[in-house]
């Protein structure tokens, strides 16, 4: 049994450094590449078309993934650069999902968050307008609001 799980275990690692491992580095150097390329860092690239069949993988003739050898590091080793052609194809197929706080077609734009008007709190009136718009229905506020206009006719 012991000698069983060693093969699967075995099996499962070749797999994992051989073309399991090489797609993932692939796929996931290819994202961060297109991130950093269409979408300034600030966003993360999807594609234009649900049913387009496009997927961010890496240009074969712009790079190459090589297994690392060594005992330490990486399993995989990723060289090469993204071409103009490459980015193109990218703005092509893909356009930015935008990060919270980043706006624009590539996530180029600060997002500025407006700030929440306060309240004129000014006067006992106002304080209790608030307290009573928190608390009541609108027809109560609208119920105070005309037996406020009555007193104050009656006053001035």
């Amino acid at each position: 049994m012991l000698v069983f799980v060693q093969r699967n275990c075995l099996t499962v690692k070749k797999y994992i450094d051989g073309p399991l491992g090489h797609y993932v580095i692939n796929v996931t150097s290819a994202a961060k590449l297109c991130s950093k390329a269409l979408c300034k860092k600030n966003g993360r690239c999807v594609r234009k078309s649900l049913d387009s069949g496009a997927y961010l993988h890496l240009n074969p003739r712009s790079f190459n993934i090589r297994l690392n050898q060594g005992i330490r590091g990486p399993r995989f080793h990723v060289s090469g650069h993204l071409n103009n052609h490459d980015i193109l194809d990218m703005k092509h197929k893909f356009t930015c999902q935008c990060y919270q706080g980043w706006t624009g077609i590539y996530c180029e734009i600060p997002q500025i968050t407006q700030p929440v008007p306060s309240q004129p709190r000014d006067s006992v009136l106002g304080e209790l307008l608030l307290l009573l718009s928190l608390h009541f229905s609108c027809l109560s506020v609208i119920m105070f609001l005309g037996l406020c206009l009555i007193i104050k006719c009656l006053i001035l």
